[in-house]
């Protein structure tokens, strides 16, 4: 199926009932907007500690402990804009296309921004180096939600 104008930005589809008693559009609009809303909190901090490592911690910490930082937020930005792209997605494909494909995308892209890229934090700002065995979770979950979105990206029909 083309994305297109379909689940809540469509009003003209009768909106089915799910088990808890709302519309499917009403299910669909609040996934996406919790999503849209964890991608812009992760934009945030990830912009944040950004200015705050390169105004305030550049000086202060090694070179290895900022790479771990630049590292962390490089990743943490990225997964940050894959988050949003899903969210959209959601919102675009509504509960019959998007399947649990995007689902799984949008929650291994917030496990991984929080395993990898927080793992990296603590390591670079307070020295955890124990921290360090979490950080391929990570990294394995940012490959698992790419690999979801592959899936469903595959899923569509033409």
């Amino acid at each position: 199926m083309p994305i297109g104008r379909a689940g809540m930005f469509d009003k003209h589809r009768p909106a089915a009932q799910n088990s808890h008693g709302c519309s499917d559009s009403t299910m669909e609009e609040v996934r996406m907007r919790i999503w849209l809303v964890l991608a812009a909190i992760n934009g945030i901090v990830g912009v944040g500690l950004g200015a705050i490592g390169s105004h305030v911690l550049r000086g202060t910490l090694t070179p290895e402990r900022f790479g771990w930082l630049e590292t962390g937020l490089r990743y943490h930005m990225w997964h940050a804009l894959a988050l949003l792209a899903v969210a959209i997605l959601i919102g675009l494909a509504g509960e019959q296309r998007s399947g649990p494909a995007l689902r799984i995308a949008a929650w291994c892209f917030l496990g991984g921004m929080v395993l990898f890229s927080g793992g990296l934090y603590l390591m670079a700002l307070a020295g955890l180096r124990s921290l360090g065995p979490i950080v391929p979770t990570g990294g394995l979950l940012f490959i698992a939600g790419w690999i979801a979105l592959a899936v469903y990206g595959f899923s569509l029909r033409q």
